[in-house]
């Protein structure tokens, strides 16, 4: 997977069947999940495993849920920037809301796992600095 930011919610994946003492091949369809980061700002705040549709909406309802502004409309503007190794979904927010989204110290995790660490860093790559979380593997 070259471009994580133009994926189909599911691909059809290959695998093999146990069954009865035998193996066989077979596909089915797999939701891809990609890292996104909601940034507010321009600060990365959460970084979660997602299936890459309907981000904008995904961002909005976080941002309500976790209370970061009171109503959907609260929310200034929303732009999905689509990366190579993840998608950044940058939020700008009213200055009360955005100075609640700086008080907040704590890096906010995911509610569910994915076996996945969460890792802040800034990514240079050939054709921009990208400011974004990346996801790295546990070592066991």
């Amino acid at each position: 997977m070259s471009d994580l930011g133009h994926l189909p919610p599911a691909q059809a994946r290959a695998f093999m069947r146990l069954a009865n003492g035998a193996a066989s091949p077979d596909r089915a369809d797999v939701a891809e999940e990609v890292p996104v980061a909601f940034v507010y700002g321009g600060k990365p705040h959460v970084v979660m495993m997602c299936t890459p549709t309907d981000l904008e909406d995904l961002a909005i309802g976080f941002t309500v849920s976790e209370e970061i502004v009171s109503h959907a409309r609260d929310v200034v503007g929303v732009e999905v920037v689509r990366h190579a190794r993840g998608i950044e979904v940058q939020m700008e927010l009213p200055p009360a809301a955005q100075e609640r989204v700086a008080a907040r110290t704590r890096a906010l995790a995911g509610r569910t796992g994915c076996g996945l660490d969460r890792k802040s860093t800034r990514l240079n790559s050939s054709h921009a600095n990208i400011s974004y979380a990346v996801f790295c593997l546990k070592k066991k």
